[in-house]
């Protein structure tokens, strides 16, 4: 893991709310760091804002809890739940292979994982239904402690008028700026090298079905090889239909070629039946007006600042005349 400078960060935890803290630690997890360092690396991506009050920052709107999934990957807090739980002799909550929403990760105030504070959520299989209200895309590039990276605000696909509306948290500039100025750079796109690349990024929001009913959600999924891109086969099968009609299915399949990574595909099942419809037709609306307000927010928190100062008007010069 690349070291870590000690420099302030702009935002203290107190400060964080539930989807920033998930981000962290997210960081964490990903490069087995401390909580100041996963705090900081989100400041860098972008992924939180510098601001409290800013509106910008958190990929969840209000309401809205991530679908997390047990891959079984070692360094996943799933994983280390199961092993604290083998080591104190209890059953953990969690099974492989399995989708849960509202899972929940404690840690005392040295970052350790507190085993009797942590939330099941709720299980929701391997292959969870759910309806889908939006999918948005934005772009991403997250190097440790590098100056450039790059995390956009959404906007509704991935064609150039899109890219022109996704602007980066940090540098204020289009994600189709910033593309056409890197070609340009390397001489190509199949030119650039891997890590210098700006990915497309899927936010998937729904309902999703659960024991207690169906609740909203969001996804996040890269957009790379076909075979794993999550959105693909719906756009494909939801076309020409309103989405927000469609009973759909998460399939998660192991990738036989590639121990620990899964298939995450949205399948269209069938239209909704008159009944579903009826019944899930209040939170679709409740849907529409959190992810529509979160992305108007997100739209405002990327704005110039005005400047405060007043214009002042030049005194007219007495011997101009």
């Amino acid at each position: 893991m690349a070291n870590v400078q000690n420099t302030a960060n702009t935002r203290e935890f107190h400060t964080l709310n539930e989807a920033e803290l998930e981000i962290v630690n997210n960081y964490v997890e990903m490069f087995e760091c401390s909580e100041e360092e996963g705090l900081k690396f989100a400041l860098e991506a972008g992924e939180i804002s510098e601001s409290e009050s800013s509106g910008g920052g958190s990929f969840i709107p209000e309401g809205f809890k991530e679908l997390k999934f047990h891959s079984g990957h070692p360094k996943s807090k799933f994983t280390k739940v199961d092993k604290m739980s083998k080591k104190a002799k209890v059953d953990t909550p969690f099974e492989t292979e399995n989708w849960y929403y509202g899972a929940e990760f404690p840690t005392d105030d040295d970052k350790n994982l507190l085993l009797d504070k942590v939330q099941k959520g709720e299980e929701l299989g391997m292959c969870p239904e759910m309806i889908v209200t939006h999918i948005q895309y934005s772009g991403q590039r997250f190097i440790p402690d590098a100056q450039d990276n790059i995390s956009t605000i959404l906007a509704p696909n991935m064609f150039t008028d899109s890219q022109k509306q996704m602007i980066d948290t940090k540098s204020k500039r289009s994600l189709y700026e910033l593309r056409t100025e890197l070609f340009a750079e390397y001489g190509g796109k199949e030119n650039v090298p891997n890590e210098r690349k700006i990915k497309f990024e899927a936010s998937i929001f729904g309902l999703v079905k659960t024991e207690s009913g169906w609740k909203p959600f969001v996804l996040k999924a890269s957009i790379g090889k076909p075979e794993y891109n999550t959105v693909a086969k719906y756009l494909e099968d939801s076309k020409g239909k309103v989405g927000n009609t469609l009973l759909c299915k998460l399939n998660t399949e192991e990738d036989s070629s590639s121990d620990g990574n899964y298939f995450k595909i949205i399948e269209v099942i069938e239209p909704l039946d008159p009944e579903t419809k009826k019944e899930t037709r209040p939170f679709v609306m409740s849907n529409m007006k959190a992810v529509s307000k979160f992305l108007a927010e997100q739209k405002e928190s990327v704005k110039p600042k005005e400047d405060s100062t007043p214009e002042i008007e030049d005194e007219e010069d007495p011997f101009s005349n």
